[in-house]
């Protein structure tokens, strides 16, 4: 490997400058280094006709990388730390947005006001991007975590045809997601209402839009907007027995937390390797 050689680590479509280069500078905030060791200085992004991609210098990664990893083995990395401080600034995210709902938009805020505010959001933002991709740089493109955890899987003598069924259920996350909980309330409303035709004027399925208009926006949008609820919910209606589509829908997170807790008792997994290598949050 060529110490200034760069890698390609991220190609995606309708992406926003602004969202990556947040990103990237993630990896250079002081709080990624207090917990890597190191911090990746270099980086590409590189946007053409709504295509990007975002590379790095592979040395640097792979020294953070390296670094991180041996951090966990000598046990001196506390996840439990990093994901509270995860949720303390996605908070005061949320506050700082709130502020802004609440005044009913921009235009009533003086341009002192304004640019404080951004700076508050600039500094809130790129804080959470520098702890948010700390357990990042053990997995992501070296393949760390996952590589520890076959070797697991391979020194229980777990056949070979079960190895990758065992690190999907392992690896799957499985808490309740803010897209599931959606899913779900919009199940409900479908139920409650027992057609499209009631569905649509009840200021129930107006609210909802409402709430989750912002989901699904991604990099750049668009939002969610009427026209894409109507349509979900016309597929919901499409089921043929709604209360067990429902049932389902509730039980799912159940039924693959019970797998991973039955798998953890099979392969005698201890609380540091739960901790590290499986999505158990």
């Amino acid at each position: 490997m060529k110490s200034n050689s760069i890698k390609i680590l991220v190609k995606e479509s309708n992406i926003n400058f602004h969202n990556w280069y947040c990103t990237a500078e993630g990896y250079n905030h002081p709080i990624f280094k207090k917990y890597v060791g190191a911090v990746i200085p270099n980086w590409i992004i590189y946007i053409k006709n709504n295509h990007g991609q975002w590379g790095v210098i592979e040395f640097d990664w792979k020294k953070a990388s390296d670094m991180f990893a041996r951090r966990m083995e000598l046990g001196k990395v506390d996840v439990d730390e990093i994901k509270r401080k995860h949720f303390q600034v996605g908070k005061k995210i949320k506050f700082l947005v709130d502020n802004v709902y609440r005044r009913k938009g921009l235009t009533d805020i003086s341009t002192s006001s304004l640019s404080h505010w951004l700076k508050q959001m600039w500094s809130a933002y790129y804080y959470l991007n520098g702890i948010g991709f700390v357990c990042v740089i053990s997995d992501f493109h070296n393949g760390y975590l996952m590589g520890k955890l076959s070797q697991i899987l391979l020194q229980n003598k777990v056949d070979a045809n079960k190895v990758q069924r065992y690190l999907s259920i392992l690896s799957s996350p499985n808490q309740k997601t803010l897209f599931w909980q959606e899913q779900l309330e919009l199940c409900m409303l479908c139920k409650k209402y027992k057609n499209i035709k009631k569905l649509l004027p009840s200021e129930d399925f107006l609210k909802h839009e409402k709430k989750w208009f912002w989901l699904n926006y991604g990099y750049q949008g668009p939002v969610w907007n009427r026209t894409d609820f109507i349509k979900r919910a016309e597929e919901i209606f499409k089921n043929k027995n709604l209360k067990s589509f429902i049932k389902y829908q509730q039980t799912e997170h159940k039924k693959l937390i019970a797998q991973q807790t039955a798998l953890f008792k099979k392969l005698k997994l201890n609380k540091k390797e739960i901790k590290y290598y499986c999505k158990r949050l």
